[in-house]
């Protein structure tokens, strides 16, 4: 589901924890080309943000030391499919450790990129998770 709200990387998945089930990941080609199709859709309704949130992550935390120095999905599934800008997930100092989808407006190829978690975009949510599945906990302190 495509959410037109624009919010914060923290914001967005929580909204969608407290509304759907978390903010979307990725698993597979199919997955990305339906999404690709859903965003272009409903950039012809109304134009949508520049990008969109996934949950994609590379926060430092506990996790990120049995994950290493990686991105990875907030819902917990793995990271088997990428389809990054460049080809290769981002590595230089992660002061962009949220990721999020370009709109694919003007012909662009829906790309995943690095954001500044404080950026406002659109996301995009699913409503529940696949068998198995264990999703990484995120916590605020500006959230009781």
């Amino acid at each position: 589901m495509v959410v037109r709200e624009k919010l914060c990387w923290s914001d967005a998945l929580f909204y969608c924890r407290d509304h759907y089930w978390d903010l979307v990941s990725v698993r597979n080609e199919t997955e990305q080309r339906e999404l690709e199709k859903l965003v272009k859709d409903s950039n012809l309704i109304t134009p949508l943000t520049s990008h969109l949130w996934l949950s994609l992550s590379s926060f430092f935390s506990p996790c990120r030391y049995i994950l290493g120095d990686t991105w990875y999905w907030m819902t917990g599934d793995p990271m088997n499919y990428t389809h990054w800008v460049n080809g290769v997930p981002p590595r230089k100092d992660f002061s962009n450790p949220c990721g999020a989808m370009t709109n694919g407006a003007n012909g662009g190829n829906f790309l995943w990129v690095e954001r500044l978690c404080d950026d406002h975009y659109n996301f995009l949510c699913y409503s529940g998770p696949e068998a198995g599945v264990n999703r990484v906990y995120f916590y605020s302190s500006r959230r009781p």
